[in-house]
């Protein structure tokens, strides 16, 4: 059950503004924060739903890039959520694509209309001046299906930035009408499951270890950066199965693979290696 504006008893508030926004042609960014684990995503899915009841999870995205897919092929009035991105990119890229999203979402939107839903831990984290002059509503989510929603109101005159409680939202999960199981990752049945929460929570789990695949990459490209070459060729010893072709040859494009370094570096190591092996 949604409950909204306990002062107007104006149901459904919310989505009713940003169907009347879409329907306008006007920018609509919205930030979900909250901390880690409480529900912020499936906040944004449960209220975008209302908006976009085909809504599905190639409608959540990760990155800029396919932010932008997304505004080319979706038709217009749909939907985007770009998705707690500092979890699959760097703090400083994160920063500036976040912005850059934002700034897209404005620069497009009477074009496209695609609504914008970003869940963050905290606001301060999106640049100043974008969080200030370019989001329109924020929503603090307090507790697993519960929040509050802000309208933001930047000063005309002033630095000043208004945030008067705009309405309260009570949504329980995604699917919670469909099936009772909290944690989507224990359940037997998520591998096949066809629920959007189970679709949305392996999408997540699929970027998460794509992240962690390249983190890994680059933790073994800084080692073998700062490897002197005695301690390179040790290791490189140590893994020559994986160093060499198929004709058993020392491959230079196989040791810049699994060592992460360059060209160069690679064959002063390949002609070390022939010489002491």
């Amino acid at each position: 059950m949604e409950i909204i504006d306990w002062n107007r008893y104006i149901y459904p508030a919310f989505t009713y503004t940003l169907k009347s926004r879409i329907t306008q042609k006007l920018a609509t960014v919205v930030l979900i924060t909250g901390e880690a684990g409480i529900g912020k995503t499936h906040c944004a899915i449960k209220v975008l739903r209302k908006i976009d009841p085909d809504f599905s999870v190639d409608q959540v995205v990760f990155r800029h890039k396919d932010f932008l897919n997304l505004v080319v092929d979706l038709p217009p009035g749909k939907p985007i959520v770009f998705d707690e991105p500092q979890y699959v990119i760097g703090h400083r890229k994160w920063y500036k694509e976040v912005a850059q999203v934002i700034v897209d979402t404005i620069e497009s939107f009477r074009f496209t209309v695609h609504p914008l839903f970003i869940p963050i831990i905290n606001k301060s984290l999106i640049d100043k001046t974008v969080r200030k002059y370019l989001v329109q509503y924020q929503i603090v989510v307090f507790d697993r299906g519960y929040a509050k929603v802000y309208r933001v109101r930047a000063s005309q005159f002033t630095d000043d930035i208004q945030t008067p409680l705009f309405c309260e939202l009570y949504l329980g999960l995604i699917d919670s009408d469909k099936c009772q199981n909290p944690w989507c990752l224990t359940c037997p049945k998520f591998k096949d499951c066809n629920y959007l929460r189970a679709q949305y929570e392996r999408k997540r789990a699929s970027i998460q270890i794509k992240r962690y695949k390249a983190q890994l990459e680059e933790i073994k490209a800084k080692d073998t950066r700062d490897m002197t070459m005695r301690e390179l060729i040790a290791y490189a010893k140590s893994i020559i199965n994986k160093l060499v072709n198929k004709r058993g040859e020392i491959d230079v494009g196989k040791i810049m693979e699994e060592l992460g370094i360059g060209i160069n570096k690679a064959r002063v190591l390949k002609r070390r290696l022939m010489e002491e092996l």
